[in-house]
């Protein structure tokens, strides 16, 4: 409604300017200027709807519904309509009824519009007797009404067009801004929703793997402490197992050189003496006796120690695969870590991300606040504006009343003036028929003197010859 306004305006506006408004017959509570049906027709063309001056003066119901129907767009018309419709259909239960309600439900809708349309021309008593029984005052008023308002409208629409341009960019951009910020919200709430099923089930997997490892940890640890412990007590064993060797060894040293001392003595052996000998014989077996058994508690503590290197080996055997499954155990934690270290990313770019949404947040909110000072500075003028309607509706009262009072003067003085003229054309006539006959008498009069001179002409003559006759006689 609001843009076929100003196409009309902006085509009255460029062709209105040679109009001349008068004041005569105007309604006691318009405040716009009546237009003669020659100024209503030229706008109306020049706005490509095609009337006559004898169409405006004798309005048939045709007529002013093909007109308002041209005044009102006829898809804003059924945009509303339908919506109205279809609004009504859901709040009643009619049946078979709706089609009919439906068919008298545009006249209703167009003289509706046509109405509130109307209020904003400033005439406020629009009816259905205005479409459907026509009178040609009430039509040249309503129609002067819409001329200038398109009019006012069209020469005040450049001083508010920036502030209109300004309102409708701010109003591009913050839809703009929604549609941007509801996509990235759904776009967030998606990847949120597939990165927190992917994390939930990789951070349960790598704590479950964590509190495992960590089990494993304490265990190998404490077999470490172990180990150690025993390492410990292997190398002070083996240290205590060195000296008994070189104990041994020394002793084995010494037993050597004491078997070389007895063969040295046998081979001293006094044989001449065998009581001596065999006493020395029997001292040297007991003495190897004794050597034996001391062999035999070297061979064991040697055997014992033999069994110990091997039991250490496969202890170092043990540690070495401990070791490398210590090795294995911090690779899956450094594994572990890289993950935690990319999910600790992503939240990072997940916060930057609802840092960035607040921004956006932010500025939609400015935006917003532009927008709602704009519409303030809207509300400020139309209030303005209103105001001044008010006070110039409130003068046009005024002068409306002194307008009826004066036609009502004027209703008098023109029955007078009427009765005047009526007794003027009677005395007029009587005049007329007195001036005829004296015109006629007069010519009557003229011819009788105009004999009467030639009849005094001739007797003149006469009289002259007579005169002169008798004198020279």
């Amino acid at each position: 409604m609001s843009r076929s306004t100003s196409n009309f305006g902006r085509s009255i506006g460029s062709s209105s300017s040679s109009i001349h408004r008068r004041n005569q017959n105007q309604h006691a509570n318009d405040f716009f200027p009546l237009l003669s049906f020659k100024e209503i027709a030229v706008c109306l063309e020049s706005c490509n709807i095609n009337v006559t001056e004898e169409n405006l003066s004798r309005p048939t119901s045709q007529f002013t519904q093909h007109l308002f129907n041209d005044l009102i767009p006829p898809e804003f018309l059924s945009t509303k309509l339908n919506k109205k419709l279809e609004k009504f259909r859901e709040q009643t239960n009619l049946g078979d009824e709706f089609n009919d309600v439906s068919q008298s439900l545009p006249i209703i809708a167009l003289q509706r519009e046509l109405y509130e349309f109307m209020k904003v021309c400033g005439i406020s008593d629009f009816n259905f007797l205005d479409i459907y029984k026509p009178d040609s005052y009430r039509l040249s008023r309503i129609l002067s009404a819409i001329v200038n308002f398109a009019r006012f409208k069209y020469e005040r629409s450049n001083d508010y067009q920036e502030l209109i341009d300004v309102s409708e960019q701010f109003l591009i951009k913050r839809n703009q801004l929604i549609d941007e910020n509801t996509q990235l919200m759904r776009n967030i709430e998606t990847i949120e929703n597939k990165h927190q099923n992917k994390s939930k089930e990789k951070i349960s997997e790598i704590n479950d793997y964590q509190a495992k490892i960590q089990r494993d940890l304490k265990e190998l640890k404490s077999i470490q402490d172990k180990l150690s412990q025993e390492h410990l007590n292997y190398k002070q064993k083996r240290n205590e197992l060195i000296g008994e060797i070189e104990l041994q060894n020394e002793n084995i040293i010494n037993t050597t050189r004491e078997n070389d001392e007895i063969d040295a003595l046998i081979n001293k052996i006094d044989l001449k003496n065998p009581e001596n000998t065999k006493n020395e014989i029997n001292d040297l077996k007991k003495e190897l006796a004794n050597l034996k058994i001391k062999l035999t508690n070297i061979e064991d503590k040697d055997r014992k120690i033999q069994v110990t290197i091997d039991s250490i080996k496969l202890i170092g055997n043990d540690i070495e695969s401990l070791i490398n499954l210590k090795k294995n155990i911090k690779n899956e934690l450094r594994t572990s870590n890289e993950q935690q270290l990319k999910l600790t990313k992503y939240n990072d770019a997940k916060d930057y991300k609802n840092s960035e949404l607040i921004n956006l947040n932010k500025k939609i909110q400015q935006v917003q606040q532009q927008i709602d000072n704009v519409n303030e500075k809207i509300a400020r003028y139309s209030n303005q504006r209103q105001e001044k309607m008010i006070k110039n509706t409130d003068k046009m009262k005024a002068l409306q009343e002194e307008y009826t009072k004066l036609m009502l003067e004027k209703k008098n003085k023109d029955k007078e003036v009427n009765e005047k003229h009526a007794k003027l054309r009677e005395l007029t006539l009587k005049t007329k028929k007195l001036v005829d006959d004296f015109e006629e008498e007069l010519n009557d009069t003229q011819y009788q003197v105009r004999l009467l001179w030639q009849h005094i002409e001739v007797y003149m003559k006469k009289m002259e010859m007579e005169l002169a006759h008798n004198v020279f006689e």
